[in-house]
């Protein structure tokens, strides 16, 4: 089996942002005791995970005194030492500053030529001097564009929406539930409007949680390409993104299935395709009741055939990581 959303974080980088957030109950969490993460794989049959940085990572950089840049770096070479020491069993998402521009560029490249990484980690949306950027933005595309030459597919996890704590009071606790959902959704079409897909045909992306809504989304979808014929009332607010159907972009990215029980392994297999459905348990995050077993139990529950259930729990993966478990 091959978990593609697993996390860890290096000792020392975790206990700096500890001290600088005190008060943020994830980061207490024990990302850093690899050897728990190792039981926990071997416990459940899965060869490799890719550690991705998740929505975390600006904790972690923010807190480092050299830093984003320099904590990048830093990351980057931790988990560098992470599948030195075990080999075959893990690879990593290349820790990036997203927003930092060229220097972005330059950080993936040394992420992949200093330090082997295997993916480019982003996010569903980002705050730069406070205004929600999404992935789509083009200050994004020389990344995607190195991404592309270096053969690294795209993992795309999703954050607490910036522009959640707008809503009234009493939804804000909702904002890792539906606010994921809902981020992973918006993070799709807003790419596929402004030709993300299109302009990166050979780029692989990945999202969180089935794309979020996004399975079951491309009737809406279908309407609101209908309507816009008769009653073109919609306005994008940007010259740069067209409406489009989403149901023309099903297929065209991976997703994983953390957290989505059966029915929504069903639906996106129907939608998006079981070949472009990917394992993964979100570890040590999501708590053990939850975790390998239970997601192992609901791609089984979906009832696919054997075929899809085991590209889905391990072959997907595969396509993407060819060198993984070797080692």
């Amino acid at each position: 089996m091959f978990d593609v959303h697993f996390h860890w974080y290096p000792k020392d980088l975790l206990e700096l942002a500890r001290k600088a957030y005190p008060q943020h109950h994830f980061l207490r969490l024990p990302f850093e005791d690899t050897e728990a993460g190792l039981r926990y794989m071997d416990a459940h049959g899965i060869r490799t995970a890719l550690v991705d940085w998740g929505a975390h990572l600006d904790f972690l950089l923010d807190a480092y005194p050299a830093g984003r840049s320099e904590g990048c770096r830093v990351l980057n070479e931790r988990a560098a030492e992470l599948t030195r020491t075990h080999p075959g069993r893990f690879l990593f998402c290349a820790a990036v500053d997203a927003l930092a521009g060229e220097r972005a560029v330059s950080g993936l490249e040394g992420a992949v030529g200093d330090f082997g990484a295997a993916a480019l980690g982003m996010q569903a949306c980002f705050v730069k001097n406070g205004r929600t950027v999404f992935p789509h933005d083009k200050s994004f595309w020389p990344l995607y564009a190195k991404a592309e030459q270096l053969g690294l597919p795209v993992f795309v996890h999703p954050m607490p929406p910036p522009y959640w704590p707008d809503l009234p009071a009493e939804v804000h606790f909702m904002g890792s539930d539906w606010g994921f959902l809902l981020g992973n959704l918006l993070a799709i079409n807003l790419m596929a409007g402004a030709g993300v897909f299109d302009a990166f045909p050979k780029l692989s992306f990945i999202f969180c949680q089935l794309g979020g809504f996004f399975p079951v989304a491309l009737g809406r979808s279908d309407l609101g390409w209908d309507m816009q014929r008769d009653i073109p009332i919609r306005n994008a607010a940007s010259p740069d993104i067209k409406l489009v159907r989403l149901r023309d972009y099903a297929g065209r990215f991976f997703v994983d299935i953390h957290s989505m029980d059966a029915a929504a392994i069903r639906c996106a297999a129907d939608t998006i395709g079981a070949d472009h459905i990917l394992f993964s348990t979100d570890f040590p995050i999501t708590s053990v009741r939850m975790g390998a077993q239970w997601h192992l139990e609901q791609v089984r529950k979906a009832d696919l055939g054997q075929e899809a259930t085991r590209a889905i729990i391990s072959r997907n993966a595969l396509s993407l990581f060819p060198t993984a478990g070797k080692g």
